[in-house]
């Protein structure tokens, strides 16, 4: 499969560098075969065949070489992730650690952001790419090995309490690949002494600090974990072994990261609309979109069972250090009755839906009892994922610091 997928990444990206001596070729051949045949004809069809056997060879050569480089580089799981200290500010920030995986966050940001605060976006359309041209490399050799390579949001400033606005940037999947992901994963030739890759904010002595946002050399782009309450029920997922992130695990309702297609659709949302909704060009109600598409696709959600954005409260932010400091929001979803069920191209990623059940009336408490519980099952035996232990994490958070109008949200008691 990855042998096909390599072949016709090459034969695309020969198309796409030669468009006009293609359409002149075939041109002047469908000329050819329309007049009458003689000796200028069969020279013609035979410079075509040289010519295209000439391509064909070139394209098999290329094929080979990528091949033989993408089977002797391995990617291999640190025994443990690279744990590197912060810059100012986030090295005063909170750390939550699990596993050997470690985050940080600010508590006082997180009880912001459940406010909905009106953070603008400033969005730059010019791709970011990694600035090594070895780890560029590896990345356009990775991407016909991949189902998708989505362009993604790349958070360019940093987010503290307070602020107004957010630079994002448009990348894409591949390039965390070959830059955050570095963190947590190493790529090493067979039997080589030394990585082949070097995780890109080591710093000049290889023990970091992480830089600030607007400083780093990963992609970082924006991702989002939501986990969704349901009459009673903590709605959760085990994840399907191929899953670069969190395989075989149990996540939450919903765990992935912003697409560039969803500003592009919350713009032709809005253009259909007389006049723009409220808070449509800012951070929140986009990442609250953002959490909300994927829980809808992992979980299978049909449209007719009332759900939306609006649905969904953000609990906190902080950078994964686990993943190179990568941007990383959670939040929790307060539903209706829905019916989850793995559907379509979702049965590739999703291995089961599952629920952990609480009685609503025993409010706060017995939310805080159903946490605990899939703490306990599930991080006892090593199944439970980190994003879901950080969400839970700071859920606890809200639920301690303003218990009564965390119950009014999830309609507890």
């Amino acid at each position: 499969m990855i042998q096909l997928r390599i072949g016709l990444w090459r034969a695309w990206a020969f198309v796409q560098q030669r468009p006009l001596k293609l359409t002149v070729g075939i041109f002047l051949l469908i000329v050819e075969i329309l007049v009458p045949r003689s000796a200028s004809f069969w020279i013609l069809v035979g410079l075509t065949i040289a010519v295209a056997a000439k391509e064909l060879i070139d394209i098999s050569e290329k094929v080979y070489k990528d091949l033989k480089k993408i089977l002797t580089i391995e990617s291999k799981l640190r025994q443990r992730p690279l744990q590197l200290p912060y810059k100012s500010p986030y090295d005063s920030w909170e750390k939550i650690e699990f596993e050997g995986s470690q985050a940080v966050h600010d508590p006082v940001l997180d009880a912001e952001l459940t406010t909905d605060p009106f953070i603008t976006l400033e969005k730059q359309h010019k791709m970011w790419r990694p600035p090594s041209a070895e780890h560029e490399t590896v990345r356009k050799l990775k991407v016909p090995t991949l189902d998708f390579d989505e362009d993604k949001v790349r958070l360019e400033s940093d987010l503290e309490a307070g602020i107004t606005t957010a630079k994002v940037r448009r990348t894409t999947y591949s390039a965390f690949l070959v830059t955050n992901r570095l963190a947590l994963y190493e790529y090493r030739e067979h039997h080589a002494a030394h990585e082949y890759l070097e995780f890109p904010d080591l710093g000049p002595d290889g023990r970091g600090p992480l830089p600030r946002l607007p400083l780093s050399t990963c992609s970082n782009h924006i991702g989002a974990d939501v986990l969704a309450i349901s009459e009673g029920r903590l709605l959760l997922q085990r994840q399907a072994n191929k899953n670069i992130m969190n395989g075989g695990l149990i996540i939450g309702s919903g765990s992935g990261s912003a697409d560039w297609q969803d500003l592009v659709a919350e713009e032709g949302r809005r253009r259909s609309r007389p006049e723009p909704p409220p808070r449509c060009r800012d951070l929140c109600s986009f990442v609250k979109y953002t959490m909300w598409r994927e829980m809808v696709e992992e979980m299978g959600l049909r449209g007719d069972q009332r759900h939306g954005p609006e649905n969904i409260k953000i609990i906190g932010y902080g950078r994964v250090t686990a993943w190179g400091g990568k941007p990383q929001f959670y939040g929790v979803a307060s539903l209706g009755p829905v019916e989850p069920k793995v559907r379509g191209m979702e049965r590739r990623y999703v291995d089961d839906q599952l629920a952990e059940r609480f009685d609503p009336k025993d409010g706060v408490p017995g939310l805080l009892g159903a946490l605990d519980a899939v703490e306990r099952r599930y991080g006892s035996n090593g199944e439970l994922a980190f994003p879901l232990y950080i969400t839970i994490q700071l859920l606890r958070q809200w639920l301690h610091r303003d218990a009564p109008a965390a119950a009014a949200w999830l309609k507890l008691g």
